[in-house]
């Protein structure tokens, strides 16, 4: 779904994360400055990207006092620099929207939300494979970044797409 948002003029950012066979072997479509920021930002407020406790407004502000605030509107602003419509691909951002929504504010952004629900059962299969989680953890993590997601961009502009509608009929879809 990323991969087609790119082939309609979406920048994805230019340093993008590579296919890995058995896993993805399309690619990821994510990019990899904005992945490790992520996975550093939940670092710092000692967390994973598979926790299942929310982010917390104590998080953001600590988030912000360490300086992670204003690293995010640099980083943002480089990637944006060259381009008219760019996106972001990372399913922690889900869990770190009310930290990325500040950053957007504060930017001036114009933003945008495609949400992509995929069937849990996919999900939790896929999360084995690759995690080797038991089902009821992968269900759970389903669940919490959907709903945290759903929960926090319903208030703004938001699009959905079901991933098996959108695989069965990809133009149809994009359109």
């Amino acid at each position: 779904i990323t991969r087609g948002l790119q082939v309609l003029g979406v920048n994805l950012g230019n340093n993008l994360s590579i296919a890995m066979e058995n896993v993805n072997a399309k690619g990821f479509w994510e990019d990899v400055d904005i992945n490790a920021f992520n996975i550093e930002i939940l670092h710092a407020i000692d967390s994973e990207w598979d926790f299942l406790t929310p982010i917390t407004e104590a998080n953001i502000q600590r988030l912000q006092q360490e300086g992670f605030f204003l690293r995010a509107v640099e980083l943002l602003r480089n990637k944006v620099a060259q381009t008219h419509i760019f996106g972001l691909k990372d399913p922690r951002i889900a869990k770190l929207l009310p930290f990325w929504d500040q950053v957007f504010t504060h930017c001036n952004f114009e933003v945008s939300y495609l949400l992509t629900i995929r069937h849990p059962l996919s999900v939790v299969k896929s999360l084995q494979k690759r995690d080797g989680f038991v089902a009821e953890k992968a269900y759970l993590l389903w669940f919490t970044h959907v709903v945290a997601a759903l929960n926090f961009s319903s208030k703004r502009n938001l699009s959905l797409v079901d991933y098996d509608f959108f695989m069965q009929n990809p133009a149809d879809e994009l359109h």
